[in-house]
C-alpha cells in the first residue's frame, strides 16, 4: 500500500504543469476562505478545485492510455490467437496462408493486411511506410470453424519466379524487400477490430542441380513467423507463477 501511494505521488511530477496544478489546488482552495469578498472567494475556490481536478485527470489519462496499450497487446475480441497460426501450403510450398480460429461468431468481416517493408540497410529508401491492402470482404466467422486466408504466393508467370501478396489488386508486384512487419486486421461493424501480427522474412536458399554439373542457384525463399510465436514471454510468466495456494504455502 505504501509503495502504491508513493507511486501515485510521483506521477504528479511526470510533467511540471501537473505538479504545479496539484500543488496549487489545495492552497488556493484554503486561501479562498480568508479572502474578503464573495466574488474573490468564489473565483479562488473554483480555481483551486479546477487545478486539483485537472492534475488528477492528467494522471488518470496517462495511466489509462498505458493500460489501453497494454490490453491491446493481449486482447483479441473474436480471434483465438493461441489456436490461429501461419503455415506453408503443400505440396509445392508455393503459398503461405493464415489459419484463423474464431472464438465467437461474427458476420461480414473485412480482412485487411497492414505492412511496412525494411531492406535491412541504413539510409534513405531502405524502409517503406506502412500500407494497407484488402484481402477478403464479407467473411462470416463461425465459432470454432477455421478460416483460411491467403497471404503470399509464388508467381511463376515469368522466367524468374517471384513472391507477391495474394491479392488481385497487387498481382505482379514482387516483394523485393527483405523483411516485412505485417498485421492482419479483422474489421466488423459491431465488434472492435482484431489483429494478428506476423513477420515475412526472405532469405536466399541454395538449390542444388539434379545432374550435378549445372552450378547451384540461389532462390529467394520466405519464412513467416506468426503471433503465436511471440507469446512465449506471457506463457513463461504464466507457467513460472505458482498458484495462489502455493504462494500462500510458501509465505508460511
Amino acid at each position: 500500500m505504501e509503495t502504491h501511494i508513493l507511486d501515485f505521488v510521483r506521477a504528479f511530477g511526470v510533467r511540471w504543469f501537473v505538479a504545479m496544478s496539484g500543488g496549487l489546488g489545495v492552497p488556493l482552495t484554503v486561501f479562498s476562505y480568508f479572502v474578503a469578498g464573495d466574488i474573490a472567494k468564489f473565483i479562488l475556490f473554483l480555481t483551486g478545485v479546477g487545478c486539483a481536478v485537472f492534475s488528477s485527470y492528467w494522471v488518470w489519462a496517462v495511466e489509462h492510455e498505458a493500460r489501453l496499450k497494454a490490453e491491446a497487446l493481449v486482447y483479441h475480441p473474436f480471434i483465438d490467437i493461441e489456436q490461429s497460426f501461419i503455415f506453408s501450403d503443400p505440396p509445392k510450398y508455393e503459398a503461405w496462408k493464415a489459419k484463423i480460429i474464431p472464438k465467437k461468431s461474427v458476420n461480414n468481416v473485412q480482412v485487411c493486411l497492414e505492412f511496412s517493408a525494411d531492406s535491412g540497410g541504413v539510409g534513405y529508401n531502405f524502409r517503406r511506410p506502412k500500407r494497407r491492402l484488402v484481402l477478403m470482404e464479407n467473411v462470416n466467422f463461425v465459432l470454432g470453424a477455421e478460416v483460411q486466408i491467403d497471404l503470399i504466393e509464388l508467381n511463376n508467370s515469368s522466367d524468374t519466379p517471384f513472391w507477391q501478396w495474394a491479392t488481385n489488386m497487387h498481382a505482379g508486384e514482387p516483394l523485393v524487400f527483405t523483411c516485412h512487419r505485417c498485421r492482419l486486421v479483422f474489421i466488423a461493424a459491431q465488434e472492435p477490430p482484431d489483429y494478428l501480427d506476423f513477420i515475412v522474412d526472405f532469405h536466399y536458399e541454395e538449390k542444388l542441380s539434379r545432374d550435378g554439373k549445372t552450378p547451384p542457384r540461389y532462390e529467394k525463399t520466405p519464412s513467416l513467423i506468426g503471433e503465436h510465436r511471440f507469446l512465449y514471454a506471457r506463457e513463461w510468466k504464466a507457467s513460472a507463477s505458482p498458484p495462489n495456494s502455493e504462494r500462500k504455502r510458501r509465505r508460511r
